[in-house]
């Protein structure tokens, strides 16, 4: 089995991009039409790289703790 482990920066890189007619590319998963340009397109079906859930992770935990903290207060500190 080949597997594929790379940072894909936009649809011309993916591995998902296939050719259709006319010139146009499309992405096999979700059978879009891809834009022409570099943008990666908000429905992209490739999981987000892990960095960039583990800083949005991050701040939630901070928005959990500041909650926290402001509950706290907010009972006197009891716990």
């Amino acid at each position: 089995m080949i597997k594929v482990l790379a940072i894909i920066r936009g649809c011309k890189e993916c591995p998902k991009r296939q050719y259709g007619s006319g010139g146009i590319y499309d992405c096999s998963v979700v059978q879009q039409e891809l834009d022409a340009g570099e943008v990666m397109p908000g429905w992209c079906p490739l999981p987000d790289h892990p960095a960039a859930a583990m800083v949005a992770q991050a701040a939630r935990i901070k928005e959990l703790e500041r909650r926290l903290a402001a509950s706290d207060s907010a009972e006197g500190g009891v716990a």
